[in-house]
């Protein structure tokens, strides 16, 4: 036998499926997607507000 030969090959096909709120939101119309967006840069800028105010020296 030499270093190159094949010993055994074999494949396997499998599928992936995403769920939850970002893939539900993707999957709907645009002006849903853009809501989504709106809600995401709400949340984060509130977030960093809330912690400039719970640990201002």
């Amino acid at each position: 036998m030499v270093d190159s030969d094949v010993v055994s090959s074999s494949s396997s096909s499998f599928f992936v499926r995403t769920q939850g709120l970002f893939e539900r939101a993707i999957s709907r119309p645009a002006f849903v997607r853009s809501l989504y967006g709106v809600a995401a840069v709400l949340i984060a800028a509130g977030t960093g507000w809330l912690g400039g105010v719970l640990f201002r020296r």
